[in-house]
């Protein structure tokens, strides 16, 4: 089929090229930078030394790499004893009749072989602008000014934020300071850039806010925070009873002391509708009301009676009782406790 080494010129596949003054395009594939180069009749060779046509100085290439010669009328390229070699449309070879357009791979390098004919110089012309337009394009590219370094630092300061939500503040700070000074000057591009980093970094702080905040039990609707504070309160009770028997019938003084020994959390210890993260905050707590209190004792209560937002509050009695009281029965257990 062509490849092989030495050998007759097959019949009928290659006369159409016999006679026809080739040329190559060679492309650096490392700058992209392209040339023409015209095959001389007596042939020519190709590698790292200055007496070759085809002068390709790079270490991957030998001395005399290869040579590109015409036997009948037509054209062969053949490895001279390369340490590299070449593959000829992608495929290892040393020795290759050549047909027009066969694409000759070297290190660094890529050739492609042209028989001029009647398009000869339609096929140079356009491969002439095909190399302008890609000069063009590598011109574009050096030219585009750099990214805004405020935007760069952003992402310093969001990737701190995973430490803490208070970093991403200044992260968007740098990215609104970047597009104002990418709107308003050329010096800088990177404006989709800076605008992606500033909504990731609000997105951020918000969330970050929103958990160190209280997390969900800010957008509870009542009656939700309603059901956690009473599971609160039977939690409570239960451990305050534990707690109780292991002190010789007496209740701790303040509701901490249940934790960590009697509940596994501190939230447990406050009122989810209380916005705070202190343990007993949200609640009233009577303290040690004694062994022999009588079961109408408050023991525990909500601090205000609008805590959960329908004007009532959830009240614990010495009994084990859990009862929801509204404002006027809050205020009068209030003075009691008073």
């Amino acid at each position: 089929t062509g490849t092989g080494h030495g050998g007759d010129v097959p019949r009928g596949s290659l006369n159409i090229y016999k006679n026809k003054m080739p040329y190559i395009e060679l492309k650096n594939e490392d700058s992209g930078e392209r040339q023409i180069l015209h095959i001389p009749p007596e042939g020519i060779k190709i590698g790292r030394s200055k007496s070759c046509k085809i002068v390709l100085d790079r270490d991957s290439i030998s001395k005399v790499h290869a040579k590109i010669n015409c036997q009948s009328g037509n054209w062969y390229i053949e490895d001279t004893s390369s340490r590299n070699g070449f593959l000829v449309n992608g495929e290892r070879t040393e020795w290759h009749w050549l047909r027009d357009n066969d694409i000759i791979s070297l290190p660094h390098y890529k050739m492609t072989f042209f028989l001029s004919g009647a398009d000869g110089k339609k096929h140079r012309s356009s491969l002439a602008r095909e190399a302008a337009a890609e000069d063009n394009l590598k011109r574009k590219k050096d030219r585009l000014p750099p990214v805004h370094p405020f935007a760069l630092a952003s992402i310093f300061f969001f990737l701190l934020s995973l430490l803490h939500w208070a970093f991403s503040v200044s992260g968007i700070v740098l990215c609104a300071l970047s597009l104002y000074e990418i709107r308003r000057s050329k010096k800088y591009r990177g404006q989709l850039i800076a605008t992606a980093l500033l909504a990731g970094g609000v997105l951020l702080a918000l969330s970050g806010f929103f958990i160190e905040a209280g997390g969900m039990e800010m957008f509870l609707v009542p009656d939700t925070i309603k059901t956690h504070c009473r599971t609160n309160m039977e939690v409570i009770w239960d451990a305050l009873q534990e707690y109780k028997e292991n002190a010789g019938n007496r209740y701790p003084k303040q509701l901490s002391e249940l934790y960590p020994e009697y509940v596994p959390a501190t939230n447990i210890l406050r009122c989810p509708g209380s916005g705070s993260d202190e343990p007993g905050a949200g609640y009233i707590y009577a303290g040690d009301v004694g062994p022999n209190a009588a079961p109408d004792t408050v023991l525990l209560m909500d601090a205000t009676a609008s805590q959960h937002k329908k004007n009532n509050a959830l009240v614990l009695f010495a009994d084990g009782r859990i009862e929801r009281v509204g404002i006027r029965e809050h205020q009068y257990l209030l003075l009691q406790l008073d």
